[in-house]
């Protein structure tokens, strides 16, 4: 990780107290490898993840007047010696060095890798903070207009005294709204992240974002599907490359029995020399149990598969994942499965690889479709619209995510969300109404105005796609991205990095030429993926369709787990709830008769609140 203190006043110097406070604890007793100058400091210290920790440097230019400090992995760049994908990554500071020295901020659009890194550049008294393309590695920063101080870690910038542990509202609204911090601020006051594909430079006493990447819809041409095909598999098999160059350590990859993870999979099988480790967890409901799909794939390509069962027995690592959390999010207990599949993988690989990024590149995540039949819905009459959506959401609840009562019911409580959100109304938790059933006074003043988006809606405002869906995938990866990336990170605490060759930028570049016809063909989702991946796959994985999605059945654990129901009743309890004096007790309590009487689906709402108050606990209260 990387971290540091600049004041804007030169003659100010670095407090080495308050920027000691900054580091992590030591990994195996080692010591940071830091640089301080005056007003400037700079620092690096390991995390405990030995693919990320091999990169880890603080290097100078020949004149010594540029200083980078930088953290992850570079895969390839035409800022390195080579572009061989049989050659080990180049070292991060090294390549980001040359990158900035040969042309400036516009050079770090072809470094290909998840990395974040500080630049001092002297010769032009400026100073950057970069993260790569779309934020694989966190970045967090302080800046009131004196001092800016930096952090990889929230964690470690909440050690700093100048920091106050004070809440900020409006992204605690984004995170009930979503159930994860969906902007560019954070659930602390006055930190920030740096925006994915950008720089944020400081210079001239001013604190400024630079853009180094624009993911462009544009420019989608007429070609043969064979031709996308051929470069889509082309793409793929050379993003798998570049992420599996190291030869002290095997990778792994995770598989769900999809089609994106099976992709990764079996493309990754077709150039290793020996079998690759592959993980997934099974829970034993049928309603979400995909395992043998993934057995498919283990079997065909023949895997050293590694099953986890996922039961309700694990519901008691909840606390110990949350600590682990930069910042509270929740995926119903999917972030949990990642959780457990990376304390699997530790002991058999350093590195995993996911078939997240699937859904943005061919358009799989079924909001596409409702964003299509939304503008259908748009001609009806609007007093029979109005109808037809107060009577869906009077429809009874069913245990079937898929199921056609569920989704009329999510689409009627979703269509009435401004349109300029783009395919995240669809994934929206609360109306106005129900934020202030549920909040006290205090925190919806500090809400702002409620009806108000622009926060998010300014993260893709410069959308240039010509149509619906592809304004949507930009969108998505201004977004929803940083969502399943920060869920990834938690098998970071057993030692594994996450990679993510679906989430190359060259293949995301290349899939925003292709129309959007080829995405979602009539009502066939990720058309030219099944295209791309027909022949190289068994046609059992391709073809299927009753794919459900990564899925935990918390809804029922919530309801029939004792122990799970004693913990959360008692995170939720009244009295937990009146001291911290943000919620309405009687709100979450009736939430609570409703759902575990079954009476009433609130597990989204519930599990999130749950882990909202864990984290609180681990990181605001103490």
């Amino acid at each position: 990780m990387i971290y540091g203190i600049v004041h804007q006043d030169t003659k100010r110097r670095v407090a080495k107290e308050a920027f000691f406070d900054l580091l992590p604890d030591r990994v195996d007793g080692k010591p940071a490898n830091t640089f301080i100058r005056n007003n400037l400091a700079i620092g690096v210290s390991e995390t405990g993840l030995p693919t990320l920790d091999e990169g880890l440097a603080i290097t100078f230019s020949a004149d010594k007047k540029t200083v980078v400090a930088a953290s992850g992995n570079i895969f390839a760049s035409e800022f390195t010696t080579t572009q061989s994908s049989d050659v080990e990554p180049n070292p991060v500071a090294k390549t980001i060095l040359r990158a900035y020295l040969e042309s400036g901020v516009n050079g770090f659009k072809s470094v290909n890798g998840q990395f974040s890194a500080a630049i001092w550049d002297s010769n032009e008294h400026k100073f950057l903070l970069l993260r790569d393309h779309l934020g694989f590695e966190p970045l967090f920063y302080f800046w009131d207009g004196d001092t800016l101080i930096f952090s990889s870690s929230l964690k470690s910038l909440l050690k700093h005294k100048q920091i106050e542990r004070a809440i900020n509202f409006r992204a605690l609204r984004n995170y009930l709204l979503f159930n994860f911090s969906i902007g560019l601020d954070s659930l602390i006051q006055n930190i920030n992240k740096v925006r994915p594909g950008s720089c944020s430079v400081l210079e001239n006493g001013q604190l400024r974002t630079a853009r180094y990447w624009f993911l462009s819809y544009q420019n989608q041409n007429g070609r043969e599907v064979e031709d996308y095909r051929e470069e889509l598999l082309r793409l793929t098999r050379d993003s798998l490359k570049i992420r599996t160059r190291e030869k002290s350590s095997e990778p792994g990859a995770f598989l769900s029995g999809g089609m994106d993870s099976s992709s990764v999979v079996g493309l990754l099988s077709g150039f290793r020399e020996t079998p690759i480790h592959s993980f997934s967890f099974r829970c034993p409901e049928k309603m979400v149990d995909e395992s043998y799909f993934a057995r498919v794939m283990a079997d065909h390509y023949q895997t050293k598969h590694h099953e986890v069962q996922f039961t309700a027995d694990e519901l008691t690592q909840i606390e110990k994942m949350t600590e682990w959390m930069e910042e509270p999010l929740c995926d119903i207990g999917v972030e949990l499965g990642s959780f457990i599949l990376g304390r699997e993988a530790k002991g058999h690989v350093n590195y995993i690889m996911t078939g997240d990024g699937g859904d943005e590149l061919y358009a799989g995540h079924p909001v596409y479709v409702a964003d299509r039949m939304a503008a259908l819905f748009d001609k009806v009459p609007a007093p029979v619209r109005k109808g037809l959506t107060k009577a869906a959401q009077l429809l009874p609840d069913s245990d079937k995510k898929k199921s056609l009562l569920v989704k009329s019911r999510r689409f009627a409580y979703s269509y009435n969300f401004p349109a300029e959100l783009l395919s995240n109304r669809w994934r929206m938790y609360y109306t106005d109404d129900e934020l202030k059933q549920l909040c006290t006074e205090d925190v919806v003043s500090g809400f702002g105005e409620l009806n108000n988006y622009d926060d998010i809606i300014s993260l893709y405002t410069d959308a240039d796609g010509r149509d619906i869906l592809s304004r949507a995938l930009y969108g998505d990866y201004q977004t929803l991205v940083r969502f399943h990336v920060d869920r990834l990170r938690l098998t970071r605490p057993h030692g594994i990095e996450a990679r993510f060759p679906l989430h190359d930028y060259r293949l995301i570049e290349f899939s925003a030429t292709i129309p959007s016809e080829l995405k979602i063909n009539g009502s066939q989702v990720k058309y030219i993926q099944k295209k791309a991946l027909e022949g190289v796959l068994p046609d059992e994985i391709v073809f299927r369709k009753d794919k459900m999605g990564h899925n935990v059945p918390m809804k029922n654990w919530m309801r029939d787990t004792p122990i799970f129901r004693e913990l959360l009743n008692d995170v939720l309890s009244e009295s937990a709830v009146k001291r911290r004096s943000f919620f309405k007790p009687e709100n979450i309590q009736q939430m609570l008769d409703l759902h575990l009487r079954k009476k009433k689906d609130y597990s989204h709402r519930l599990y999130s609140l749950f882990i909202l108050e864990l984290w609180l606990q681990k990181n605001i209260d103490n």
